[in-house]
């Protein structure tokens, strides 16, 4: 079993090693943040972008794309997919979408049409992609709708996605049959966020707890502590430098770095928290940022988010791999964090005007909207505030 499990994995090592692996006469590859694939076809040579970060559901997408080459009509798509089903009995959702795809795309449907199908797909492949296509029951289906905006277009998105497997042969019935997609309104999140109204969205301490265990030990655990115990701004956390920190006198300094300036166009000192003080001595350095990127050089804000987004959702598809019905964690911004901070630091009583300084606000009604604070942070003072 050992032998087949290691020889089973090994397209999948050749992908995580950043090689090309052959699949048919498809071949996949990485670039960037998704897996690719190139073919050649009547005498031209097509890429695609395949839509995932997992290099298992690459594999099962290239050989959907394989199995697909070659065939011009919808009917010829599907007896292919339907005859390969019968040998995949666990074939994933997110395979299954690769496949709706290849087969309107055969049918010569419009652009604006795939355009839509490939949006509905990203916005339902976080909570179905990993689950198997027979395991797909009425409830994951409503936990779709209720997660989403726009819950009648994706309500139309997986009628068409499980009647497609049911054409194909994937399942004998199609759990949206159940349904009864909810009226137009404000959606619910898969995680429950907390604010009044015109208030920003800010985490509860489990919630803060929760992603807390997510990002600790990665890259990202800095950049997450200078969001949340500083308030600092997702630019300001990528250009902080080590001789702006000083731990002798438990401060850091927000400024000016080449030709970047702050928001405000103004410097501003913070206090260190207890936490953010233990994790800066642990990391200290005399030069360079303080959150450096994986090569030791200053992240492109667009790659750090980017970065956050792939970390959680490798944890969610952990979550989906040990419970398929386990909930899944939301999308993190950075500028959840300093909402968090400024509502943390307004429950434990500092004054608006001290939060002002701290966030660098120039009007002091903005830092207002963080006066109507939950009562889970009624704490005193800066080293009281606690998640």
């Amino acid at each position: 079993m050992a032998r087949g499990r290691k020889a089973a994995d090994g397209p999948v090592e050749e992908l995580w090693k950043g090689r090309i692996v052959k699949v048919g006469r498809v071949s996949v590859y990485r670039r960037g943040r998704w897996y690719h694939c190139y073919f050649h076809l009547d005498g031209k040579r097509h890429r695609e972008q395949l839509d995932t970060d997992d290099a298992r559901v690459a594999l099962e997408t290239a050989r959907t794309v394989d199995a697909s080459l070659g065939h011009e009509r919808p009917s010829e798509v599907m007896r292919s997919l339907a005859d390969r089903a019968a040998g995949v009995p666990s074939l994933r959702v997110s395979a299954l979408m690769d496949a709706l795809e290849a087969n309107r795309k055969a049918a010569g449907l419009s652009k604006s049409y795939l355009s839509w199908l490939g949006w509905r797909r990203r916005q339902a492949q976080g909570l179905l992609g990993s689950l198997k296509v027979r395991s797909i029951a009425r409830a994951d289906c409503e936990g779709v709708l209720s997660a989403v905006t726009g819950r009648r277009g994706m309500a139309q998105y997986l009628r068409t996605l499980l009647r497609f497997a049911v054409a194909v042969g994937y399942i004998d019935r199609s759990p949206m049959s159940d349904v009864r997609v909810p009226a137009p309104g404000r959606s619910r999140l898969p995680m429950p966020f907390h604010g009044a109204p015109n208030v920003p969205q800010y985490l509860l301490p489990g919630q803060v707890a929760e992603y807390r265990g997510v990002f600790a030990g990665t890259l990202l655990d800095g950049p997450y502590l200078l969001g949340l115990y500083a308030g600092l701004r997702l630019q300001e956390i990528v250009f902080l430098e080590w001789p702006r920190v000083s731990l002798r006198s438990h401060t850091l300094q927000v400024a000016a770095v080449g030709e970047w300036r702050p928001k405000s166009r103004q410097a501003r000192t913070l206090p260190l928290h207890a936490e953010l003080y233990a994790w800066l001595s642990a990391h200290r350095k005399r030069w360079g940022p303080v959150c450096p990127s994986p090569e030791g050089k200053r992240w492109q804000p667009r790659n750090l988010r980017r970065k956050a987004d792939m970390i959680i959702d490798a944890e969610n598809r952990r979550r989906k791999a040990d419970n398929p019905r386990a909930r899944t964690l939301k999308r993190l911004g950075f500028h959840t964090l300093r909402h968090t901070f400024a509502v943390a630091a307004a429950g434990a009583g500092i004054p608006l005007t001290t939060i002002q300084a701290w966030l660098g606000h120039a009007d002091l009604s903005t830092t207002q909207l963080y006066a109507h604070f939950s009562p889970a942070y009624q704490r005193e003072g800066i080293e009281r505030v606690a998640f």
